[in-house]
């Protein structure tokens, strides 16, 4: 049940990023860490057409809190597994300091 509370979470947040590009958008991989969620997604166009033209560009993963909800949209600058280790860490170190 967790999974799909946090899965409609991502879904909610890629409606509103939908609304401002104009593009309808698909999860299209989803994976579970100790801190949540990662969702990755594409425009629906790009992965029925397969075409370059179609992809969308600076598109990073949304990280999903299983404790809070909170969807985050790790920065481009860096890549994918440096976001998810980075926020992993933080969450182990509010937990510890929690505890």
């Amino acid at each position: 049940m967790i999974f799909l509370r946090l899965g409609d979470r991502a879904e909610a947040h890629l409606t509103k990023i939908e609304q401002i590009i104009g593009l309808r958008l698909v999860i299209v991989a989803e994976q579970k860490f100790s801190f949540g969620w990662v969702f990755c997604y594409d425009s629906a166009q790009h992965r029925e057409t397969g075409a370059l033209r179609d992809v969308i560009a600076g598109n990073a993963p949304l990280l999903v809190d299983r404790d809070t909800g909170e969807v985050l949209v790790p920065s481009t600058t860096q890549s994918v597994e440096s976001s998810i280790r980075l926020f992993s860490e933080q969450k182990q170190r509010s937990r510890e300091n929690e505890g």
